[in-house]
């Protein structure tokens, strides 16, 4: 369920030319873009993800992930059991898509990838490292009136199985949410 609603049977491919007709990708910086198809298989990827929430499509959602899945989330102050610090999720199904009532879509603000955001070079006479594949993605939550109530950026640790990406390890890095105005205020 999403915001309390049962999910349509809108397709996230769907849902993503609806909310995106022109079919513009993130803001991304054009140093980052000639990097070519590594990068786009990124933004592709997160798109898809953020397409699957916004859909409430639980099987794409879910198919986004490799489970186990650690997520380090703050306490956002809403007391709830999902506030803990730190949650392992063995069972994709269990890969809620919980928004409060007001949550009406995500957009995503920006994509970079890991390398850009923690670079990491060899010393002298060392190989190239490997590194984990990974980005940092700076999202915004939009409510029914169309404003921004939040905006949240996170690190997501990737994996890739059987040729496919998924998430391993997600991370709040930054979280900012516009204060509630009193009822009638």
């Amino acid at each position: 369920m999403v915001g309390g609603k049962r999910p349509t049977r809108e397709t996230a491919v769907a849902v993503e030319r609806r909310l995106n007709p022109t079919g513009s990708t993130p803001r991304i910086p054009a140093i980052r873009r000639a990097r070519g198809a590594a990068l786009q298989e990124l933004v592709d990827f997160y798109g898809r993800y953020i397409a699957a929430f916004n859909a409430g499509d639980v099987a794409a959602f879910a198919a986004c992930f490799h489970p186990p899945v650690t997520m380090m989330r703050p306490d956002r102050g809403e007391g709830g059991a999902e506030d803990r610090a730190v949650t392992v999720v063995e069972d994709p199904g269990a890969l809620a898509l919980r928004m409060p009532g007001h949550w009406a879509r995500s957009t995503i603000d920006a994509v970079h990838p890991l390398d850009d955001v923690l670079p990491f070079a060899a010393g002298p006479g060392l190989p190239e490292p490997r590194r984990r594949l990974g980005l940092v993605a700076d999202v915004s939550r939009w409510d029914h009136d169309g404003r921004v109530y939040e905006q949240v950026q996170a690190l997501y640790l990737l994996s890739r199985r059987h040729g496919r990406l998924g998430i391993v390890f997600v991370a709040d890095l930054g979280f900012t949410r516009r204060r509630q105005e009193p009822p009638g205020g």
